[in-house]
């Protein structure tokens, strides 16, 4: 473990903007390691949303350059004994807490899990702002180089992912993994595992008396209005409708099963 230059030590909270915590978070880190360069992911994750902030987190960190520093902060059960976590995955640091916010990271990148041995690195810590207290304070020390004692090997992280079910030779029931600002619905299938199973085109599923097929490469390939099925940018299957929500024309919420067939 050895320290950047220039470290880029990326933030993804649920904290929004009208409240002092993302400044908090940053003037901690800064004042811990004022060389770091802090990017935000994003501070819109809606509150206690672990599953969209684990969606959100996917969706950006294989874009960063090597040894960037995730620091995630999605905690509705801080102070409590959930674990703190620092995870080696791929080429990329991640700090936060053991809640399943790292559950699309550890999927596609498993590598190795760490515990938090210390957690009063610098200064007093709050029951309710282990983000600024615990969590800035270990991303500083990966960035500096010095993380290593206060760090034990640990078993994977909590997860929430299912893979889609075999129903019948021809259909599977696939899960609601995600809905989007634009209401998409992102589903637990990715095209990789679809063409390992090299399963035929085109698809359908099934939302009630609906029946939509696809996929097709984008929205406009449709009415506006009209829903469709596309592989979206990140490669999970995605229900959309041109210029509209999806979720909320059709009424789903992440979680919910569906029918998927050939």
């Amino acid at each position: 473990m050895k320290a950047e230059k220039e470290p880029i030590i990326a933030l993804l909270t649920d904290f929004g903007t009208e409240d002092g915590y993302v400044g908090a978070l940053k003037g901690r880190l800064l004042s811990l390691v004022p060389f770091a360069r802090l990017v935000d992911v994003s501070h819109r994750i809606p509150p206690f949303n672990v599953r969209a902030g684990a969606f959100c987190l996917a969706n950006a960190f294989p874009y960063f350059p090597a040894h960037s520093i995730f620091l995630v902060v999605v905690d509705p059960g801080v102070g409590t004994n959930r674990r703190g976590l620092v995870l080696k995955a791929g080429q990329w640091w991640f700090v936060g807490p053991d809640n399943g916010v790292f559950t699309l990271v550890w999927k596609d990148y498993p590598g190795t899990a760490f515990r938090i041995r210390e957690e009063r690195l610098a200064g007093p810590v709050s029951a309710t702002f282990h983000g600024r207290d615990v969590f800035a304070p270990l991303a500083a020390k990966i960035a500096l180089g010095q993380a290593e004692p206060f760090l034990e090997p640990t078993h994977p992280p909590e997860s929430f992912w299912t893979d889609p079910r075999p129903l019948t030779e021809s259909s599977w029931q696939v899960e609601v993994l995600h809905i989007d600002r634009f209401g998409n619905v992102i589903f637990n299938l990715h095209r990789s595992q679809w063409e390992a199973w090299g399963s035929p085109q085109p698809l359908k599923l099934e939302v009630g008396a609906l029946l939509v097929q696809g996929p097709l490469a984008t929205f406009g390939q449709v009415a506006e209005g009209q829903c469709l099925l596309n592989w979206d940018s990140s490669g999970y299957l995605q229900l959309a409708c041109n210029r509209a929500s999806a979720a909320q024309k059709l009424n789903l919420k992440p979680g919910q099963k569906l029918k998927l067939k050939q």
